[in-house]
């Protein structure tokens, strides 16, 4: 799931986020214009009292992100061809 995120960005990191880890959604970006950095949410928790994912990591202007399609392949993505 990937979200682009400017004047939404407080709900996508709350409200969509408890969602989505809540329905098992494995991986969660954030494309956040704001700050110009990619956020990438995994391991969610499933169903419970407080949904939320395990691991968060930023990818900055200037980074790549391996995006893993299927067993074998693999895309890289310049954080920069998301930033306007």
């Amino acid at each position: 799931m990937i979200e682009v995120a400017d004047a939404t960005l407080q709900r996508d990191r709350t409200l969509k986020k408890r969602l989505y880890a809540r329905a098992g959604i494995p991986s969660y970006w954030i494309v956040n214009l704001v700050n110009k950095v990619i956020e990438v949410y995994s391991e969610p928790s499933g169903v419970n009292s407080s949904p939320d994912y395990a691991q968060r990591q930023e990818y900055r202007v200037g980074n790549s992100i391996i995006l893993r399609l299927s067993e074998g392949q693999n895309v890289l993505i310049a954080v920069a061809a998301f930033m306007p």
